[in-house]
């Protein structure tokens, strides 16, 4: 699945592909593995070729809630200002309430 991204600054694709599915301990069973990768097209760099370990990363989804609704609970990305991971703090939904980080 690839998006069409105009940030305001710079036009790219934002792309995802099933990756293995991993288990994270904090949720206590198998996340969904997404790659994603991102496809410089215009307000980047002269010098940056599209192709950069910048432009790829990783969202982790999981079944939390009763409903069937997977919510991303990691998302790790590369950018021109280093590597980020941002991780669920917490989740309410559904007369259930989650805190995963203190």
């Amino acid at each position: 699945m690839t998006f069409a991204v105009f940030d305001g600054r710079r036009r790219y694709d934002l792309g995802f592909a099933d990756a293995p599915p991993e288990v994270l301990p904090d949720i206590g069973g198998p996340a969904r593995v997404c790659a994603m990768w991102r496809r410089r097209i215009a307000g980047f760099p002269a010098d940056s070729s599209g192709n950069e370990a910048t432009d790829q990363g990783k969202v982790w989804l999981a079944r939390l809630l009763q409903a069937d609704l997977m919510v991303p609970v990691r998302m790790e990305f590369a950018s021109e200002f280093g590597t980020f991971t941002a991780d669920l703090a917490e989740l309410r939904g559904g007369g259930q309430y989650f805190r995963f980080l203190e």
